[in-house]
């Protein structure tokens, strides 16, 4: 991501299956979400069901609540080669956590 300033920004994410309409998100050092996925008016759209942190093969169950909230990520499609992501935290007592939208390219 480049902004009006000329700084980027790098967001490195890998998804693994898990199952049926589920995905593991895993950002950095070993710090990730559980994620099920449906359709919706066309957008893929995912929905948190929990964070993790693992390290080798110990993993550590967060509740959503108990960090920055619950995620909902949506994809909505421009063209054959471009998408909307509308990506939102939202955390039961504080509200927004965090938030970003933004369009892609496919490379």
């Amino acid at each position: 991501m480049t902004y009006n300033d000329g700084k980027t920004d790098t967001f490195r994410s890998q998804m693994a299956y898990c199952a049926e309409h589920e995905l593991i998100e895993t950002i950095r050092y070993g710090f990730g979400l559980h994620l099920t996925v449906e359709v919706s008016n066309g957008d893929l759209v995912y929905h948190s069901n929990g964070h993790f942190w693992q390290y080798g093969r110990c993993r550590l169950t967060i509740p959503d609540s108990l960090l920055l909230g619950s995620a909902t990520i949506s994809e909505h499609a421009l063209s054959e080669d471009e998408f909307h992501l509308d990506f939102t935290i939202k955390h039961p007592l504080w509200g927004v956590t965090y938030c970003y939208r933004e369009n892609f390219h496919y490379c």
